[in-house]
């Protein structure tokens, strides 16, 4: 019996003992789920207060944004949190799943309201902001009411997070112990029950022995793999508790604002990122430290230590904010500007446990406040010294709220006995408008803002005199007022001033109607001088080219001149070849001085032109055994110029330099692109216009004193050298002077007694070209492409390449009397056939026949069919050029080319001569080789078939 009550007592005990042990396991595994709740009710509070107070902040950046730009993108984020304000709400309902205390609720619901009062503060702002209101907006950013509100929610959350932070711990540690315990009891149980088998054996040692044991040893096992399951769980939740833990860092570190942690000593046991950034405090440095090392803050306007806030906050339990305008100095010597405040961290028994400082870099925000007040200071500014007057009223009452110094001049009242007074007072005519309430009338805009004086009124001063006035008005609407700004402009001098026009106007019509009587008659008076330079140029032509053409034909007779009718005959030819120089010169002065020179401006090769130069003044230069340099320029160095005149003043320039240098002396041509400083500057070249190409001419000779140099540039005089073996008339440098200045260009001179002088040209620098220039080989001055046609522009030259060894070479195959062309010259004046027949008559190849007459010279053409025709201008009856024009709708002669010769020699009759149509345009008196030239170029073109 007794063996059996034994064995029965301790198995009442051992089932007792693991009753316990499963009571105890089932209680520390309920209450570990229940920490595991409580701790992801905690993290989730605390998720929706850093959304909240996340939300809150980024509708107040945006709404900050909108009243800067006043781009409605800004308010995105105020409206997202105006559409779903739960936020709050989602806070207070998780707070009360975790039975949190009275007080704490009723902070939550302070924090609702607080929230509310801030979003109805932006919705103020943003209203003031959209109807235009910036004074209003201003002045409510200076109150700091959001702010503080901001600072408040910003306070509360942080607090309340910090709180939460310390209930996490808390729940931490509490399931941590309860871990502890269960563990122990375990243990203690797994003892007694060994204790309890060990006597349980002893006392049934016998055949119940091995029985026992083995009892023993699966109760042993399944108290082990209970123990471990039980260690799993708890490793387990652990492992949850260090992930919230973890959790809660990356959250700290996520929020934009710096935050610090301190314990009850004012020990700093968290950091979060933006607090390392702010003070260059790394985490490892700071935790352990006193609060003072790590946040160092100065007065930013004394420059004087300030009081951390933790200290105050420790010893009253109080929530306190930073002074104003207080710089942190970082641990690397960046300095920020901070603002924000501090809260007390409180246990359950709302013991002060430590301190959370929350702060925030305002550097922007007081940059922003800065340029606030600068843009009303400047606008005040202006206001002040606007030179209309400006008035602000009520829109009411009509009462007068502000009026600017010119206002207050305008109407001679001081500034107390204005403001308060009905502005009808002011322009008594605006008063019913305002009893109607409304300037509808005297709005710039539908919008109420003013775009500029429009009517006018008349106003009324202090002394009772009156005066006309020019008013605009906009209206401006507040949260509180309605309000409108006028501006006056005072028309006094205007009217003053429009009756003196209204008679000057007067006076000026009369003027103008006899300045247009003397106008038409000057321009009658050019148009007769004009002709009489065009007739002045072809009567001198006519002799000079009898007198020329003839020596130029002794010159090249068979047999050749003696010696001293050669002399003879150069003197006819140089002195023949002087005069019409002169005759060119006078005229081009003529033509420059009376604004009818015509010019072509184009893109011009500068490279071309310089090689035609050369080639065209190196005779002179070899007979006076001058050297010249010349430079070598890229074919892209273009200048937008007049290919002939730019020709002829640097051909001028060449042969003044030759004329005047010293003997076996030197000329250098130099050209330089690019600005020239001063030398533009004066001779006045506009800012912008394009860079110029310079080009200079500098010779060896004796120089020019500066007496000289002043007397230069005038007409027929040549500085002492009237006297002298060289011819000159004295008008090609003004001449030079003049066509550099009409081509947009300047010229100069640089001289030195006894060392040389340096003339020198700018023109505008060409960037493409856009039109051809060539020269001919044969010593043929110009051609310029234009209107598809080529024109020849006859200038004398000093020599040209003869052509009288291939007439004669071409003369010996041909037989007497046989003649591969037919040449008709059409021509009144005897002297000239005559000249051009002796010219022709060395020529066997050419059959010459010639007409007096237009009339007499197409019906010629149409019996004889000419290879080429040689056409006078000015001839009885039908002129050449009407002439030329039926022949070119004459079926039979239409092909054949017509080469115009004409003492015609002015720019516009060469220019007229070549759109009518005409193959060549050469002008008399003719140069011998430039007029065979012309015949061979016209002849050796294939004849086109009809």
């Amino acid at each position: 019996m007794n063996e059996i009550r034994v064995p029965m007592a301790f198995a009442g005990i051992a089932l007792a003992l693991m009753v316990g042990g499963g009571i105890s396991a089932f209680v520390a595994v309920r209450d570990v789920n229940r920490l595991e709740v409580k701790v992801q009710k905690i993290t989730v509070v605390i998720d929706q207060a850093e959304m909240c107070l996340s939300a809150l902040r980024d509708a107040q950046t945006g709404t900050r944004g909108y009243i800067i730009t006043g781009d409605v993108k800004f308010l995105a984020p105020y409206e997202a949190v105006n559409r779903d304000m739960s936020l709050i709400c989602n806070i207070s309902t998780s707070a009360a799943s975790l039975s949190e205390s009275v007080v704490t609720l009723r902070a939550l619901d302070g924090l609702a309201a607080l929230v509310k009062q801030k979003m109805a503060e932006l919705a103020t702002q943003i209203e003031m902001r959209r109807i235009g209101d910036m004074a209003g907006v201003t002045a409510r950013v200076a109150t700091a009411a959001g702010k503080k509100m901001m600072d408040q929610i910003r306070l509360q959350i942080g607090s309340y997070i910090v709180a939460q932070q310390v209930a996490l711990e808390a729940a931490h540690a509490e399931s941590k112990s309860i871990m502890q315990d269960f563990i122990f009891l375990m243990v203690a149980l797994s003892v007694l029950g060994v204790g309890l088998g060990t006597l349980f054996v002893w006392l049934v040692y016998r055949d119940a022995a091995h029985r026992v044991a083995g009892q023993q040893h699966a109760e042993t096992s399944r108290a082990l793999n209970l123990q471990q399951n039980e260690n799993e769980d708890l490793s387990a939740a652990v492992n949850a508790l260090q992930l919230r833990e973890e959790l809660l860092e990356v959250t700290l570190n996520s929020i934009g604002d710096a935050v610090i942690a301190t314990d009850a000593h004012g020990i700093v046991s968290r950091i979060n990122v933006t607090a390392q950034q702010l003070t260059g405090w790394s985490a490892a440095d700071a935790i352990g430290q006193q609060i003072e090392e790590v946040f160092r803050i100065v007065s930013k306007l004394t420059r004087l230590p300030v009081a951390v806030p933790v200290g105050e906050t420790l010893r009253h339990g109080s929530k306190i904010g930073l002074v104003n305008h207080t710089v942190l100095i970082g641990r690397d010597g960046c300095e920020h500007d901070v603002g924000d405040s501090c809260a007390p961290i409180r246990d359950r028994d709302n013991k002060v446990i430590g301190a959370v400082l929350v702060f925030r870099d305002v550097t922007a925000e007081y940059q922003l406040k800065q340029i606030l007040a600068d843009t009303l200071a400047k606008v005040q500014a202006i206001l002040s010294t606007a030179a209309d007057g400006i008035v602000t009223f009520k829109a009411l009452d009509g009462k007068i709220e502000s009026v600017n110094a010119s206002a207050i001049a305008m109407f001679g009242y001081s500034v107390a006995e204005i403001i308060g007074k009905p502005f009808i007072t002011l322009i008594p005519e605006l008063e019913d408008d305002l009893n109607s309430g409304a300037l509808h009338h005297y709005a710039a805009t539908a919008a109420g803002h003013a775009s500029g004086l429009g009517r006018e009124v008349t106003g009324r001063r202090h002394d009772g005199t009156f005066l006309p006035l020019e008013i605009a008005t906009s209206e401006v609407v507040t949260s509180s007022d309605r309000l409108f700004t006028v501006m006056m402009r005072d028309n006094t001098v205007r009217k003053q001033v429009e009756a003196e026009r209204t008679a000057f106007d007067l006076a000026l019509q009369a003027t103008n109607i006899e300045l247009a009587a003397v106008t038409r008659s000057a321009e009658s008076a050019n148009l007769a001088k004009s002709e009489f330079l065009s007739s002045m140029s072809h009567e001198l032509r006519t002799p000079l080219g009898a007198i020329l053409g003839f020596a130029q034909l002794l010159e090249l007779d068979t047999p050749p001149p003696t010696p001293t009718q050669r002399r003879s005959i150069d003197q006819i030819l140089k002195a023949g070849w002087y005069l019409l120089d002169l005759i060119n010169e006078i005229l081009d002065l003529a033509q420059i001085e009376s604004g009818r020179i015509s010019l072509s401006i184009e893109p011009t090769s500068l490279a071309k032109l310089l090689n035609e130069c050369q080639s065209m003044i190196e005779p002179q230069a070899q007979a006076k055994n001058i050297k010249l340099v010349f430079p070598t320029l890229p074919p892209n160095l273009l200048a937008k110029a007049d290919w002939t005149r730019l020709k002829q003043v640097l051909i001028n320039l060449l042969s003044n330099a030759i004329k005047y240098n010293r003997p076996h002396g030197t000329v250098v041509v130099r050209v330089v692109a690019g600005d020239f400083g001063a030398a533009n500057e004066s001779q006045g070249r506009a800012t912008g216009a394009p860079l110029p190409v310079r080009m200079s001419v500098t010779d060896s000779g004796l120089g020019l004193s500066p007496e000289k140099l002043k007397q230069l540039f005038q007409p027929f005089n040549r500085l002492g050298q009237e006297s002298s073996l060289e011819a000159g008339t004295g008008i090609g440098l003004v001449v030079c002077k003049r066509l550099v200045e009409q081509m947009g260009g300047t010229m100069g001179v640089i001289s030195n007694v006894d060392i040389g002088s340096t003339f020198w040209i700018e023109v505008p620098r060409a960037d493409a070209p856009a039109s051809v220039t060539a020269v001919t080989a044969v010593g043929l001055a110009s051609v310029s492409v234009a209107a598809n046609r080529e024109s020849i522009l006859s200038q004398p030259l000093e020599s040209a390449p003869s052509l009288a060894p291939d007439i004669a070479q071409t003369d010996a195959n041909l037989l007497p009397n046989q003649y591969r062309y037919c040449l008709l010259y059409v021509e009144d004046n005897p002297a000239n056939r005559m000249l051009v027949e002796d010219l022709l008559a060395r020529r066997q190849d050419i059959r010459l026949i010639t007409a007096e007459d237009g009339d007499s010279g197409i019906e010629m053409a149409r019996a004889e069919h000419p290879d080429v025709i040689l056409m006078d201008i000015n001839l009885p009856g039908t002129s050449g050029v009407q002439a030329m024009k039926i022949l070119a709708l004459d079926a039979v002669t239409r092909h054949i080319r017509v080469v115009a010769l004409s003492a015609n020699a002015m720019p516009r009759d060469i220019e007229c001569g070549l759109q009518a149509g005409f193959f060549r345009y050469l002008t008399k008196p003719i140069k011998v080789n430039e007029l065979l030239s012309a015949i061979d170029e016209a002849l050796e073109i294939p004849t086109p078939t009809n």
